[in-house]
């Protein structure tokens, strides 16, 4: 891989964040790409061909080299997007390609909804939109990826309660580590993040089951940034799917999905449900399930169908 000359900037926002990006110097076109949910990782975008594709990579508020690190204050999806306009106006892109995988794939499909006119078209790989109801699959419903493991899950649920809590609700899992990951008690706030990121990275890969070793320090911010974004989408309830697959059908906007067939944590009846809607719509969508892989864009298959989907936009 040729190594390709790069700028790194940050964005100063109006409330209080420096967020940063790294903007590549060569390639005709642009390429915003979202992180997922477990901060910045080198392997993001690798998939993406050096010579065509010019890749513009974010530090997501609160994650990586931006700063405050950690920080949940205004860190909601309409601050994130806000941030890659600004970032977009700030590098005179026209237009981009939006990527994203997991929770960067939310953010890719909610940029498409919000900013159409700024895309060259969405590609997302392992597609959930934070409903309730995918909320629930991952972290609450005692038939949904905890079907699949019955023992971790049992120890996901017994870390979740506190020694005073008489609350055995498994529904109110994601509200009880929220409490747990902000608790002013760093023991108590470090075993809680552990235990919610050791359980989140189960069923990602195929090639691996043991989540990466990270510091308490970093596990407290990622699990409580992840946790009060879940939050907010709790609010919420189901909004984007409909929005979305609406505005980007009108638009024309093209929509690519790639999901693993074994991909435990979003489904790939998520990302076909999403490429249906948008077909009836009169949309132009398609949804690629990959066999042998799971969530992880490093599973067999995925890097070759990513770089097949991107074709579609040129």
């Amino acid at each position: 891989t040729m190594a390709k000359s790069c700028t790194s900037q940050f964005l100063t926002s109006e409330d209080g964040h420096s967020v940063y990006f790294e903007a590549e110097n060569e390639g005709d076109i642009p390429v915003l790409l979202f992180h997922g949910g477990w901060g910045p990782l080198k392997h993001d975008g690798a998939f993406l061909d050096k010579r065509r594709y010019r890749k513009v990579y974010i530090h997501q508020r609160g994650w990586g080299k931006s700063c405050p690190a950690g920080s949940v204050e205004n860190n909601d999806v309409e601050s994130i997007l806000r941030d890659c306009e600004g970032i977009r106006k700030k590098l005179n892109i026209e237009k981009w390609i939006v990527v994203g995988g997991s929770t960067g794939a939310m953010l890719a499909f909610a940029y498409g909804t919000e900013y159409p006119q700024s895309c060259l078209g969405v590609l997302v790989r392992g597609l959930w939109l934070l409903s309730p109801t995918e909320l629930d699959f991952n972290y609450q419903d005692p038939k949904g990826k905890a079907y699949f493991y019955p023992k971790e899950w049992d120890q996901f649920l017994a870390s979740s309660y506190t020694q005073s809590s008489d609350d055995r609700d498994t529904y109110k899992v994601i509200r009880r580590y929220n409490q747990l990951v902000n608790d002013k008690n760093m023991d108590v706030a470090a075993a809680a993040a552990q235990a919610w990121l050791s359980w989140d990275c189960l069923g990602s890969s195929v090639l691996k089951t043991k989540a990466a070793a990270v510091s308490d320090a970093i596990a407290i911010d990622t699990a409580k940034i992840g946790l009060h974004l879940y939050m907010q989408a709790i609010q919420r309830g189901d909004y984007l799917f409909a929005k979305g697959t609406k505005i980007m059908a009108e638009k024309g906007l093209k929509v690519r999905l790639v999901t693993g067939r074994h991909d435990m944590l979003c489904p790939p009846a998520w990302a076909h449900k999403v490429a249906e809607k948008i077909g009836q719509l009169g949309g132009d969508s398609c949804c690629t399930i990959v066999d042998g892989a799971a969530h992880s864009e490093l599973d067999p298959g995925m890097m070759d169908a990513m770089k097949s989907a991107i074709h579609d936009f040129n």
